[in-house]
């Protein structure tokens, strides 16, 4: 298993569940089709809501939560491969919600499960403050296909580079980011972030983003992508709307970058250092 064929699925999704699911059971389908060994779904495709939806997200986290985690275990079982179920809400106590990552292997048996770490608290339009209905993890996450050891982060996890770091040390060669990444500041910062996460573990990314959203004043930015050890896009959809991206992973390719520049043996753990500081003058 030292190729893997991987695919990122990016949707479009809105307020109607039903409609979503029937979107996201298209991507399962067609990124099995194409004979992909591992696939990951978008952040939030059961349901991209604007906050003010509150009471629809909680409602759909406690009476749901549940069904689509067997949805998506059939889904991998059908077909035989390893599903990164993006996330969905899932409940986190009295009127709070997890943004939940569950992965499922080819006999559809749940192997690992992420809370979103990374709160996305900015004042954008329509997305607004995340903290206020969702409740932080408060761990990391692996699982392991055989030699592939795969580190899980949802979305604003992006910018935040020692989580990935710590993934890495761990022993994971890849990194798994669904998202609902936003239109203006997918603009800015969606490629940089997702080559930089990749370049400095070394190890390859599949970012699959939601695009065109249907929710008022959720645009995101699409440009799902799989990127390699070295930095480089190895599959970008630059067209917006539903579709998937198909990348070959190769651990001899992480085996030969990290050969030839060994910058994870040479890393050190910075954290622990003291800081000095001299003094100006004035």
């Amino acid at each position: 298993m030292s190729q893997l064929l991987a695919a990122a699925i990016q949707l479009s999704s809105g307020l109607d569940v039903e409609e979503n699911i029937a979107a996201a059971a298209q991507g399962v389908e067609a990124a099995a089709s194409a004979g992909a060994g591992l696939a990951v779904l978008p952040e939030m495709w059961p349901l991209l809501a604007p906050d003010k939806l509150r009471a629809q997200k909680l409602a759909l986290a406690r009476e749901r939560g549940e069904e689509l985690k067997a949805l998506m275990a059939g889904w991998a079982r059908r077909f035989g491969f390893w599903l990164v179920g993006g996330s969905i809400f899932t409940p986190a106590g009295a009127d709070r919600i997890h943004n939940h990552c569950s992965v499922f292997d080819p006999q559809g048996q749940e192997v690992a499960s992420y809370d979103k770490l990374h709160l996305f608290d900015l004042s954008a339009p329509g997305f607004g403050k995340e903290s206020d209905l969702v409740q932080a993890g408060d761990r990391l996450a692996m699982f392991n296909m055989g030699p592939w050891h795969a580190g899980l982060s949802i979305c604003y996890d992006l910018r935040f580079p020692a989580l990935y770091q710590r993934l890495s040390a761990a022993g994971a060669n890849i990194l798994m980011a669904p998202s609902a990444f936003t239109q203006k500041t997918g603009e800015a910062h969606w490629l940089l972030l997702n080559r930089c996460r990749a370049v400095e573990n070394q190890c390859y990314i599949i970012a699959a983003n939601q695009s065109e959203s249907r929710s008022p004043g959720m645009a995101c930015f699409g440009h799902s992508l799989i990127a390699g050890p070295w930095g480089e896009i190895l599959a970008c959809r630059e067209e917006t709307g539903p579709g998937i991206v198909l990348a070959e992973l190769s651990l001899e390719r992480i085996t030969e970058v990290r050969g030839k520049l060994p910058i994870l043996r040479h890393r050190r753990d910075v954290a622990k250092l003291e800081i000095h500081s001299s003094k100006g003058a004035g």
